[in-house]
């Protein structure tokens, strides 16, 4: 008998439990949203939060030395005031009773499951990029020679310079770069990028990684952003292409996982969780009569907000050819 029986949505932690782990799941992927933009779970699907400006973090304070018998000095941060409203994310999926009998002996429910929840992550995903690689939102600049002309290219130079602005316009230094996997390959043919890295290394491209690159850049870490994407409406002819594009790399400071309101980083993905959501997808499914069928749904609700705009810089003019 499929389950549940009634017409009646029941929370599945049986299919929730076969699913691969969530992290594993959105690296196998490519998916990088939350590497990116850290998971934070917020009380209310809609409200407001606070910051503190970069530039008064930064402040130097006058009389810090305290003398015998007096007060220390007292901090007189501006907090500022930002709002947000998480988003309810959700697909469904029909598992019709013919086609389970059909395919008896295939998992039916755990393959819906999976494929639901892709397509949760997957928009996700999309939006995340979206926000990021908005020239509208961050400083950006083009590159001197795009980075898939590996002779002559000088991904390091840019980077190095892109980071200088960074700093001396807010104070702040990248610890990531963000870019897509042609992008990737296209650095790691650099002969600037190979002349950095140590002689006694193994300079084949099937042998280096996104590990060099982070070493030869000075970062903590390159994310290498795959996941693809279906830019034609339905019923028209398909149209492919990364969710992370070829025009521009993506450098930012990262928040920590901490929540903390001292932070400063480029944003978080703000999660709410009142209503049931996980931040891996909740697994739903209810028996469809009329359709003599099964519904199983993944639902999520979570959005991305850009906290401090000052922590990502895009270089563009990277490939000759971009989308």
């Amino acid at each position: 008998m499929p389950y549940p029986a009634t017409g009646a949505e029941v929370r599945r932690p049986d299919l929730e439990g076969v699913l691969e782990e969530f992290n594993l799941q959105a690296d196998r992927a490519g998916f990088a949203a939350t590497r990116i933009l850290p998971v934070y779970n917020v009380p209310v699907d809609s409200g407001k939060y606070h910051y503190i400006p970069i530039e008064e973090l930064l402040q130097k304070l006058s009389g810090l030395e305290r003398a015998p018998g007096a007060g220390y000095a007292q901090t007189d941060f501006t907090w500022k005031e930002g709002s947000f409203a998480t988003q309810e994310l959700g697909v469904e999926i029909a598992i019709d009773d013919k086609m389970r009998n059909r395919y008896a002996d295939f998992p039916m429910e755990v393959a819906a499951a999976k494929l639901a929840r892709d397509m949760v992550l997957r928009h996700v995903e999309v939006a995340v990029a979206e926000a990021l690689l908005d020239t509208t939102t961050f400083a950006h600049d083009d590159v001197t020679v795009a980075w898939d002309v590996s002779a002559s290219a000088t991904p390091i130079t840019d980077i190095n310079a892109a980071m200088e602005a960074m700093f001396e316009t807010n104070g702040v230094y990248p610890n990531k770069l963000v870019v897509n996997r042609l992008v990737y390959q296209n650095l790691l043919a650099c002969e600037q990028v190979l002349a950095k890295l140590p002689t006694t290394r193994d300079k084949t491209q099937s042998n280096l990684g996104a590990a060099d690159l982070a070493s030869a850049f000075g970062l903590d870490e390159v994310v290498v952003a795959g996941g693809a994407k279906n830019t034609a409406a339905k019923g028209q002819e398909k149209s492919i292409a990364h969710i992370w594009g070829s025009a521009y790399a993506l450098l930012v400071k990262t928040m920590d996982d901490s929540g903390s309101p001292y932070d400063v980083g480029v944003g978080r993905l703000l999660h709410y969780s009142a209503d049931g959501s996980n931040i891996g997808g909740t697994i739903e499914t209810y028996r469809d009569n009329p359709r003599r069928g099964d519904k199983l749904r993944c639902r999520m609700e979570a959005t991305p907000k850009i906290y401090y705009p000052e922590c990502g810089y895009l270089l563009g003019g990277i490939t000759t050819v971009s989308e």
